[in-house]
């Protein structure tokens, strides 16, 4: 009788098709045996196979949740990290700026210290800057400016730079090494306002406000960028062979300058108006050059602090300007070797401080004004060389007068000079 054996198919069952028996003899040839043993094998190596698939899918899965986990973990991290930062920085006060230009050594690069300086001088100076005063700057000099003034002002940070090249620059300008002075201390590495020739009572270190040159054989021409120091109080640049130079329209900037001293410099130009605007001079000296135009009819409204003013020996035209007698203050007018017309203001009768007055050599008419007898200190007076006539009204004693002995001038009533001199000439008697 045959025996019934079922055997379970693997592959039929692992895919979940349902099981089918099938009949077989109970003696099995040898040829089936092995092929059974095959199977077997077969199976086992395919049941790994899927086993070990699972396990690498199961791997890959824990793998990409590690990652996620990871990058979100992160994300939240840096935005905390973030907002501690944020919350950091405001619980920190914040610096003040720095200046714009901080103090810095010029051992640094010359092409950037070069443009610092480039940069503060150029609104400043008129028309390019002198490339010997600027290698000078910032390749020769190891000076370097004080970050601010006693005050604290920063913007002094940029006046020494101005101040400095300005220096130098008249040093180049004017010859400085055929100067008639020891002038070993220009371009020093000393304070700008320690160097020689400048007045030995400034307050150094600070800025320079007095500038005396007089006589040392400056040649050339005086740099426009000289008139941009507003702190001068003091400038005299008198007897020197300054060629064809002009006062530059800059000289208005001086506004803090009391005392000018620009006689016999060979000064041009019709800047009688810019001077006006210097409205703190005590003392104006601008005699011996070539000045043309006119006085400003405001001229003495806004110089009352004037004590001397002298512009004798220039090509001045037109009128006396009737505010020259606002001018109360006044010491010394010296208005002789022009080329000024007209006649002479009654209201210079009102300088009653007055002790010189020279109008010689001129083309002024009429008579000296009544007025005059108010000049109580009046101690010289010089009028020849005029188109003046009639009477010389009675004048202070110990007054010298010079004038032309022709038209009535040299009565026998004057009795009150110490010397009375009709002078002889072209226009005299």
């Amino acid at each position: 009788m045959d025996t019934i054996i079922v055997h379970k198919v693997p592959d039929v069952e692992d895919r979940g098709v349902p099981q089918q028996t099938t009949t077989e003899d109970s003696s099995e040839s040898p040829d089936t045996q092995d092929h059974n043993e095959e199977q077997k094998d077969f199976d086992k190596s395919d049941n790994s196979r899927k086993c070990g698939g699972k396990k690498l899918w199961i791997l890959i899965a824990v793998v990409v949740i590690i990652v996620i986990v990871a990058i979100v973990a992160g994300v939240s991290g840096s935005s905390t990290s973030e907002s501690s930062s944020s919350s950091a920085a405001r619980a920190v006060p914040t610096e003040a700026p720095t200046p714009p230009y901080p103090t810095e050594s010029p051992s640094q690069a010359p092409t950037v210290l070069r443009y610092k300086v480039e940069s503060i001088l150029e609104p400043i100076v008129s028309g390019p800057l002198d490339e010997q005063t600027m290698d000078y700057l910032v390749e020769t000099s190891s000076w370097e400016p004080d970050a601010a003034d006693e005050e604290g002002d920063p913007d002094y940070y940029n006046y020494q730079w101005l101040e400095r090249y300005a220096m130098a620059n008249l040093y180049f300008s004017t010859k400085g090494p055929k100067w008639a002075v020891n002038n070993n201390n220009w371009l020093s590495d000393a304070p700008t306002c320690a160097w020689f020739s400048l007045e030995p009572t400034l307050r150094c270190p600070g800025p320079v406000t007095d500038l005396v040159l007089k006589l040392v054989g400056l040649e050339g021409s005086v740099p426009p960028v000289l008139f941009e120091l507003t702190a001068l109080t003091k400038l005299n640049l008198a007897r020197n062979q300054l060629i064809g130079t002009e006062i530059p329209r800059a000289v208005e900037n001086l506004k803090n300058l009391t005392f000018l001293d620009l006689a016999n410099t060979r000064l041009t130009g019709h800047y009688l108006e810019a001077i006006q605007s210097m409205t703190n001079l005590k003392y104006l000296y601008l005699s011996g050059n070539s000045l043309k135009g006119q006085i400003p009819t405001t001229f003495g409204d806004k110089m009352k602090n004037l004590k001397v003013l002298s512009l004798s020996q220039n090509k001045i035209t037109g009128t006396i300007p009737q505010s020259i007698g606002y001018m109360l203050k006044l010491q010394d007018l010296e208005l002789d070797n022009n080329r000024l017309s007209g006649t002479i203001p009654a209201t210079i009768g009102n300088l009653i401080n007055l002790e010189r007055l020279s109008l010689n050599t001129n083309r002024l008419r009429g008579t000296l004004p009544d007025t005059v007898v108010q000049l109580k200190k009046l101690q010289k007076l010089t009028t020849y060389e005029n188109w003046l006539g009639g009477p010389v009204p009675p004048l202070p004693n110990n007054t010298d007068v010079e004038l032309d002995c022709f038209l009535g001038q040299c009565h026998t009533n004057y009795t009150n000079a110490v010397a009375m001199r009709c002078i002889i000439s072209a226009f005299g008697c």
